[in-house]
């Protein structure tokens, strides 16, 4: 009777072992694929429609930051996030000190003071089309950089 149970169990650790290495391969996979993809580029804003990004911090009576993006020639397009590209749509990307902490899918946010470590901050915000590429304009791309201090 024991060896019926040895068995079993050797042959349940042999199967969860399959399983533990085939979901690290997938998610080695997966995680390969999701930052090639955000990797790529797609340059905008060479016809009579260029795309700009302004970036304005205003700091919250309670907590954190007010941001605000304002653009000429995009709009955001939460409902096709995912999709195709199509020029001048699509949504923005939030990196604090090198870290994507979220994707918006609007002109405003608001910052919460939590996100962010004592002393000096480094937020990126930047565009990208409805199909998760960075935009870009004369190979650069379009992004806004700057530093929030937190006491």
């Amino acid at each position: 009777m024991a060896h019926r149970y040895l068995g079993l169990l050797a042959i349940t650790i042999s199967c969860l072992i399959l399983f533990h290495t085939k979901h690290l391969e997938a998610s080695k996979d997966h995680h390969k694929h999701h930052h090639d993809h955000h990797d790529k580029t797609i340059e905008v804003g060479k016809g009579t429609k260029p795309i700009t990004l302004k970036v304005n911090k205003i700091e919250d009576n309670m907590d954190g930051w007010n941001i605000q993006i304002e653009t000429v020639n995009f709009v955001f397009s939460p409902t096709n996030a995912g999709g195709k590209h199509v020029e001048g749509e699509g949504h923005a990307h939030l990196y604090i000190n090198g870290k994507k902490e979220a994707r918006l899918y609007g002109s405003w946010f608001h910052l919460s003071s939590k996100l962010l470590k004592k002393g000096k901050n480094k937020v990126t915000i930047s565009l990208h089309a409805n199909s998760h590429e960075q935009l870009t304009v004369n190979g650069n791309p379009l992004k806004k950089t700057f530093n929030l201090d937190l006491k």
